[in-house]
């Protein structure tokens, strides 16, 4: 399913928190890795070609238990726009999904979302997952400090699907296909509205296709429900009823997922809820 994974890390130690949570992308069918690091301005007076050599090393380091998992890991540094830079070697590496990690409720995370992973959202031709790294309770000693991050649950259980039934979320269930094919587990298929009540039996309707699609596929149980609350609400109070899913949710849809509030849906999912999430762009490959 997502064979070659891209998974871009700043080499700080919320880098190696990520990296602990790799392995649990067997699960979605990833074999390959490319860590890859995009570098900004360094020293003016230091060396670029010794700086590139440095990081690269530092990502083959990181990366070394991945290869005793039995993952197949290449390191790649980059220059330039992060966001830019991260779509264009997921292009030229021929990745089929984009791992970005984010710190909760944090001016860091809040930085990484406003500008890198809205970046590589609106650019990406591939599906985008957000794995979540906390700050600690106690993390004062500043974010170099060893141990000062803790990992949320890689990939859950089980599986949230997100729809407002538009042509994006329609190709973002494709991947959801995929995963009860690869899985085969417990999926979840949530509509938020905030249309009059008369209008919900469509919307049951709708979700009992999607349903059946998925059974089809091979998932072992699937539940349906229809909620009230806004996008984000519904989203994190599903995902918060028990152990972290993996949610999906397809971008650009109109108004539930749509391109206005993209930035905000994706921020307070991502901010509020310790689950990881997938982003699967509208022209993503597949």
């Amino acid at each position: 399913m997502f064979q070659r994974a891209l998974v871009a890390l700043d080499l700080t130690p919320a880098a190696e928190t990520v990296l602990r949570a790799l392995p649990a992308l067997r699960s979605l069918g990833t074999t390959e890795l490319v860590l890859v690091h995009v570098s900004g301005v360094g020293d003016p007076f230091g060396d670029p070609h010794t700086e590139r050599e440095m990081q690269v090393a530092r990502l083959r380091a990181l990366g070394a238990f991945l290869e005793r998992e039995g993952f197949q890991v290449r390191a790649e540094v980059g220059e330039g726009e992060p966001s830019a830079e991260i779509v264009r070697l997921a292009g030229e590496e021929g990745a089929s999904l984009v791992v970005l990690g984010s710190r909760s409720r944090s001016r860091v995370q809040e930085a990484f979302l406003g500008n890198v992973a809205m970046g590589v959202l609106r650019k990406a031709r591939t599906p985008v997952l957000l794995l979540h790294v906390d700050p600690d309770p106690v993390d004062a000693s500043g974010p170099d400090s060893p141990g000062s991050t803790v990992a949320s649950p890689p990939l859950g259980d089980h599986v949230l699907f997100a729809t407002d039934f538009s042509e994006a979320a329609d190709r973002a269930f494709i991947w959801v296909e995929r995963l009860a094919a690869l899985r085969r587990g417990r999926f979840h298929l949530l509509h938020a509205t905030s249309v009059a009540l008369e209008e919900v039996p469509d919307a049951e309707q709708a979700l009992a296709i999607l349903e059946e699609r998925l059974v089809r596929a091979g998932a072992k149980k699937v539940r349906t429900s229809v909620e009230r609350p806004t996008a984000a609400r519904a989203v994190v109070d599903a995902a918060a009823r028990d152990s972290p899913p993996l949610v999906v949710m397809g971008t650009h849809g109109r108004g539930f997922l749509g391109r206005t509030v993209l930035g905000s849906v994706a921020r307070a999912v991502a901010q509020e809820s310790r689950a990881p999430l997938l982003l699967v762009p509208p022209h993503s490959r597949g």
